[in-house]
């Protein structure tokens, strides 16, 4: 399922699958058409419904987070990705609002 919202920052897409948020993607030069066709190509299997509804509870919370009103923004999320990158991601999840962090 995929959805755009409006945030405070500007529009974003989102898509998930059953186990959690897979995209997320600010709406900038491209549109919204041009990031959907990303994700086709990303996500080459998928087949691609629009249901906002399906999403609004990862809206919501990133809506919340964004106007200060949540301290964190942590959805289930379904990373694909080489091992070391979903130990990234697993380490950044980690991370508290506003902390800086370096790796070597």
């Amino acid at each position: 399922a995929y959805g755009v919202f409006d945030t405070p920052l500007r529009a974003v897409l989102m898509a998930a699958t059953p186990r959690g948020l897979c995209a997320l993607r600010l709406l900038t030069l491209k549109t919204a058409e041009e990031h959907l066709q990303d994700l086709h190509r990303e996500f080459p299997a998928a087949i691609l419904e629009e249901n906002p509804a399906a999403l609004q509870e990862y809206a919501d919370q990133l809506i919340r987070f964004l106007n200060q009103k949540a301290d964190a923004f942590h959805p289930r999320i379904d990373v694909h990705g080489t091992t070391f990158q979903r130990e990234v991601f697993a380490e950044l999840r980690k991370l508290r609002t506003g902390e800086t962090v370096t790796y070597a």
